[in-house]
C-alpha cells in the first residue's frame, strides 16, 4: 500500500480542458493517464483498464475498473465506477455511445484510485482578478442554466425540480454534483424519476 500511497500523492492530473458552452474545466482519461505515466514507470507499476457489462433491474450499465500493480505483478489497489448507456443520443451510434459511457466511466475509476477531487482546480484561480468564491458563484450559475436548458429539452417540470434532485442524491449547490448531472445520462435519470413518481401516487 505504501507504493500506492506514494502514486496518489505525485499524480498531478489538472483540468486542463475547457468546455467553453458550460464555462468549465475538466480532464478526461487521456489526460490523468498521461499525469501517472512517469510515476508509474519511475515505481515499475503498471495500470490497467477494463470493462464489464452488468445488469442492475432492467438496465445494462457498463463497470469500468482501474486496477494498479507492483513490479511483482501484485495488485496493490482498485477501484470501480458504473455508468449507464443512453437510451438514444443525437449525433451518436451505438458504438460511439459505448465508447463515451466507458470513458466516463472509467475516468471515475481512476479518480477513485487516485484520489483526484472532483472540484475545481486550484491552478485554474491563480492570476485571476476574481476571488475564488466569485468564480464558484460564476461557475455555479453557469451550471444551473445549462442543466435548466437540458431538463426542459429531456422534459423535466419546473415544480419537480426538487424531487429530481433528491432522486438523483445530487445537491443543487454544489459544483461537483452539477457536473456529475451534465455527464450523466439525463434522460434516462429522468424517465427513471417519472416512472418512480407514478408508482408513488
Amino acid at each position: 500500500m505504501k507504493t500506492l500511497a506514494i502514486i496518489q500523492s505525485k499524480v498531478k492530473a489538472t483540468k486542463s480542458l475547457r468546455n467553453e458552452f458550460g464555462k468549465f474545466n475538466y480532464r478526461n482519461v487521456e489526460s490523468i493517464c498521461e499525469a501517472v505515466k512517469p510515476i508509474l514507470a519511475e515505481l515499475e507499476c503498471s495500470l490497467i483498464l477494463s470493462d464489464d457489462l452488468v445488469m442492475v433491474g432492467d438496465r445494462f450499465y457498463l463497470k469500468a475498473t482501474a486496477t494498479i500493480y507492483d513490479g511483482d505483478g501484485k495488485e496493490i489497489g482498485k477501484s470501480t465506477a458504473f455508468a449507464r448507456e443512453a437510451l438514444d443520443k443525437k449525433g451518436m451510434d451505438s458504438a460511439q455511445l459505448t465508447g463515451a459511457c466507458s470513458s466516463y466511466a472509467r475516468k471515475y475509476a481512476l479518480g477513485g484510485l487516485l484520489l483526484l477531487d472532483d472540484n475545481k482546480d486550484i491552478d485554474s484561480l491563480e492570476n485571476s482578478n476574481e476571488t475564488p468564491k466569485k468564480r464558484e458563484i460564476s461557475e455555479l450559475n453557469s451550471l444551473k442554466i445549462s442543466l435548466a436548458k437540458k431538463f426542459k429539452e429531456f422534459g423535466l417540470s419546473e415544480n419537480d425540480y426538487t424531487e429530481f434532485f433528491e432522486f438523483v442524491e445530487c445537491d443543487k449547490n454544489q459544483i461537483a454534483h452539477l457536473h456529475k448531472l451534465l455527464d450523466m445520462d439525463l434522460q434516462g435519470a429522468i424517465n427513471d424519476f417519472y416512472k418512480f413518481k407514478g408508482r408513488q401516487l
